[in-house]
């Protein structure tokens, strides 16, 4: 015989189940918890992902920037000029980058650039010594005559090229030491063209600057590095 009216034995059922449901309900919420917290990594971890992505694009357009002025002589002018607020951008962008980026490529190019600017500014530079030695002998150009040397100016324009190579002397390659002493030879050449000498000071004058040239070629050619 059963003792216990119906309500009550439900309400002794829902006590027992009570603790049960409890612990699944927490389980729920835990689980719920994790899931979000997952979420939430994985979001951060994209956000990361798409701003080293942006990092990454903004040196390789920068880079592809360098390339595309290096196709033109305007833009060689330009990189020459601004080199070094180029390497400056180059270092703060190569900062930013992600950690794990492998950065091979990019600096393959990037060094392709620099060497390449590196290189017209050396040539740039050696143009711009040797045509100061040319125009101080008063030639316009490398196939020039040297009818403009005569009697009156040879001491002259002798003093005057180994002024200017005396100034020059520790900017000069070895490459440009070697068309320094042609351009030498063929003054020398010239001047035997005009002897015999009227003017016994010309002749004393002239030697003087040979022996000036010589001790500055002795001294600073064999040191001259090679381009």
């Amino acid at each position: 015989m059963n003792f216990y009216s119906s309500d009550y034995q439900r309400h002794i059922s829902w006590n027992s189940l009570w603790p049960c449901l409890g612990k699944e309900i927490m389980k729920t919420q835990k689980l719920k918890l994790i899931l979000t917290g997952l979420i939430l990594v994985f979001l951060a971890a994209c956000a990361g992902e798409k701003d080293d992505s942006q990092d990454n694009t903004k040196l390789e357009e920068f880079i592809t920037k360098l390339e595309t002025k290096w196709d033109t002589d305007e833009g060689k002018t330009w990189l020459k000029e601004n080199w070094e607020e180029m390497q400056d951008e180059y270092q703060l962008l190569s900062e930013e980058l992600e950690p794990n980026w492998d950065e091979t490529q990019l600096d393959e190019r990037w060094n392709a650039i620099k060497e390449s600017v590196a290189e017209y500014k050396d040539d740039v530079k050696d143009i711009t010594l040797m045509k100061a030695v040319y125009t101080t002998i008063g030639m316009s150009s490398v196939d020039a005559t040297m009818e403009m040397v005569t009697k009156e100016n040879v001491a002259q324009i002798y003093k005057a090229f180994v002024d200017e190579v005396k100034e020059n002397k520790d900017e000069y390659s070895k490459e440009d030491w070697i068309e320094i002493e042609s351009l030498w030879e063929r003054l020398k050449t010239r001047s035997d063209e005009l002897k015999p000498m009227d003017d016994a000071e010309t002749v004393a004058k002239i030697a003087a600057q040979k022996s000036r040239y010589i001790a500055i070629k002795a001294v600073n050619r064999p040191t001259a590095e090679t381009e």
